[in-house]
């Protein structure tokens, strides 16, 4: 007997920070509002920067079953978008330097 489980329920299994700071003179960026999409740009995780412009997610990776390639995500903070194919275990750093002006719409 098989049991499904949401993909909700899962359990993170890998790792994404970083730090945002302003490019012109390198102090952190608070409030930035840092999103993580999956597959058709549909947002799976979302969190803000620290008063230190830091920010994390865990998050789960995994492969597709019926592929067996890694699923996909992309990072966006801004304008900037990072895609990426993390496996379980990975930890991936990532330092965003934002110009001036910077902002995020709001969801």
């Amino acid at each position: 007997m098989f049991k499904l489980v949401p993909p909700s329920r899962y359990e993170p299994n890998a790792l994404i920070e970083g730090y945002v700071l302003d490019a012109e003179n390198g102090k952190p960026v608070s409030g930035v509002e840092v999103l993580l999409e999956g597959a058709g740009g549909v947002l799976k995780y979302r969190t803000t920067t620290d008063e230190r412009g830091y920010y994390s997610i865990r998050f789960y990776a995994h492969r597709y079953s019926d592929t067996g390639v890694y699923h996909g995500y992309c990072l966006v903070v801004g304008f900037f978008r990072k895609a990426f194919f993390p496996k379980p275990g990975d930890r991936i750093f990532l330092l965003r330097k934002a110009r001036r002006g910077f902002h995020l719409p709001e969801f």
